[in-house]
């Protein structure tokens, strides 16, 4: 049974370039208006249509699709034979060996949770859309078709009902999860990167903030398992990038999941945040330093809209001083100065783009690694929880004190001042969230939980317009194979 957790982790993360959540975090940077598309920049990714918000169309990238099936499948195989058995599948087991095989069966149900999840913010109608409750995009798979017809004569699912299906997967798996491994009960394998009780509750505090944007009674659900995780066993007491430059056994104090890779016959770590990201995969020793290796492809920076809005460059593209105090910005981010000539420092100016002849802020959170290939990546982290959870307290419950208090907590790790909670407001929290976030598939969902406009920010026209709520039409097509199926 242990093989069967394993197995839909492996489908959900192992693909290095076709993943879900590399693919989906790819999709959901290029749209935001926190980032900026440097022109006349090529790569092997659907960049045009990203950037320019074509919504509605079969993106490239689409392979990530039969992945997040593969995993389900995987699940549903495991989840099966338990419900086949009337949950006990081995008669003689003993109290340990159940107790084992009921956190197995809690991460089948979360990492079907999980890809369900993903399938539903790339290719259904998000909540509050017109066809939200109406639209049947995607195929239900809950169960192992046991003949033909059943394989191919399915329900497809619309948004509201896909959501149903993740909570109750992830509320079956908070149930079933232990809050840590247990030396004595669990697999030596389930101590590194795989998802514990903290995890289903950080993964529910996601899903029930997205749908708070349209019946607030969700955002207290949210709040809820904020508190757990929260008390939870993790600390900001490192410094940000110590949840980044793993390729080990270890693991940050912040990070409540992460996905491994370091192990070397198995490991092969994320590729599509390279179009994002200043280091490439193939970097060592966290890319700093003398000998550094940039990606020779990457085309997305952090726009100057939002450098400004979140107060680290000034208007002339000077990095002003509270971004050269934040942490966040020395440690998880790359300045280069634009081009002056071809023979400057490649570490100082930008050499990759000579036509490039202004200052961009590129993140730096990816491949930060002793070895770079093999860096772990982490899924979800404390300070998430805590931003999550100071907005909600300052907007939903009208309480800045305590919203002061968890935004504090992420604002002096980064060795900033405090703020007063006379001083808070809604703007402090969405630039403290872009600053501790951006890059991580954070950013657009975090507006769309609060029904906030996503804006242009440095694109021109014709590249893109302004997404308002409800958000009609924030979705892409199936892939042609799935269409063509699924019309047939």
């Amino acid at each position: 049974m242990e093989l069967a957790a394993s197995g839909a982790y492996n489908k959900t993360f192992l693909s290095d370039w076709d993943n879900p959540v590399g693919n989906n975090l790819l999709a959901f940077e290029c749209i935001g208006d926190h980032v900026y598309l440097l022109p006349q920049t090529s790569a092997n990714i659907p960049y045009n249509e990203l950037y320019q918000r074509r919504f509605g169309i079969n993106l490239s990238d689409n392979s990530s699709f039969s992945l997040s099936y593969d995993a389900i499948g995987v699940c549903n195989n495991g989840i099966s034979f338990f419900e086949e058995n009337n949950n006990l599948p081995f008669p003689q087991a003993t109290s340990t060996e159940l107790a084992s095989l009921e956190r197995i069966k809690g991460e089948l149900h979360l990492i079907r949770a999980f890809n369900y999840w993903h399938l539903a913010l790339r290719y259904l109608p998000k909540p509050g859309a017109s066809n939200y409750s109406t639209a049947g995009l995607i195929p239900q798979r809950l169960t192992v078709p046991k003949t033909a017809d059943e394989a191919i004569n399915i329900k497809y699912l619309t948004g509201k009902e896909t959501y149903e299906l993740v909570l109750a997967d992830l509320k079956e798996a908070k149930d079933l999860l232990p809050e840590q491994y247990r030396p004595a009960i669990d697999d030596d394998s389930y101590q590194h990167g795989r998802a514990n009780r903290y995890t289903a509750a950080a993964l529910l505090a996601r899903v029930y903030f997205l749908l708070g944007s349209q019946n607030a009674t969700y955002y207290d659900s949210a709040l809820t398992q904020l508190d757990y995780v929260i008390s939870g066993p993790f600390d900001l007491n490192q410094d940000p990038i110590e949840a980044w430059n793993r390729s080990d056994a270890s693991q940050g104090s912040e990070v409540i999941w992460y996905v491994l890779f370091y192990d070397l016959g198995q490991g092969n770590t994320f590729k599509r945040p390279t179009s994002l990201n200043y280091s490439d995969y193939r970097a060592r020793d966290g890319n700093r330093g003398t000998d550094q290796l940039r990606c020779p492809w990457n085309q997305f920076t952090l726009s100057f809209d939002a450098l400004q809005r979140i107060g680290w460059f000034d208007s002339l593209r000077q990095s002003t001083p509270e971004a050269l105090m934040d942490k966040r910005y020395q440690q998880l981010y790359y300045r280069l100065e634009g081009n002056r000539d071809q023979n400057d420092n490649p570490l100082v100016y930008e050499m990759q783009y000579p036509h490039i002849k202004e200052a961009h802020l590129w993140g730096d959170k990816y491949y930060r690694a002793p070895d770079g290939q093999y860096s772990n990546v982490p899924i979800i982290r404390l300070a998430e929880m805590l931003l999550t959870r100071s907005i909600l307290r300052l907007r939903h419950k009208s309480d800045p004190s305590g919203a002061v208090a968890d935004l504090n907590l992420v604002r002096q790790r980064a060795g900033l001042p405090p703020l007063a909670p006379a001083e808070l407001t809604e703007e402090h929290l969405h630039a403290e969230r872009l600053k501790e976030l951006a890059f991580e598939m954070d950013w657009v969902i975090y507006q769309m939980s609060l029904g906030l406009t996503i804006g242009t920010g440095d694109r021109t026209e014709g590249e893109g317009s302004t997404i308002s709520p409800p958000y009609e039409g924030l979705y892409w097509s199936l892939p042609q194979t799935e269409l063509d199926f699924k019309n047939n």
